[in-house]
């Protein structure tokens, strides 16, 4: 995860997704933030660098489609996550 972090900080990945408690750990001093966290028994959460609003906004789309979408509800049953 440091590693994670220190690509992001240096612009050279756009995101890391990770167990929140790791990504909590490596968020302060992070010039990034938190753009969403998936319910499962295990906690993750995805973080974007600040400013870059494309990727940002790319995701959240994304996910918001994906969540709104029957395959949603198969993907969350075959990795039960209900």
């Amino acid at each position: 995860m440091n590693e994670a972090f220190d690509e992001l900080q240096a612009g050279n990945i756009d995101a890391v997704i990770s167990a929140s408690s790791l990504i909590k750990t490596h968020m302060d001093g992070c010039d990034c933030h938190v753009i969403g966290e998936f319910e499962t028994d295990d906690h993750y959460r995805v973080a974007v660098k600040k400013g870059n609003s494309e990727l940002l906004e790319t995701m959240n789309t994304g996910l918001d489609l994906l969540m709104q979408s029957h395959e949603w509800e198969e993907l969350k049953k075959n990795y039960q996550m209900e």
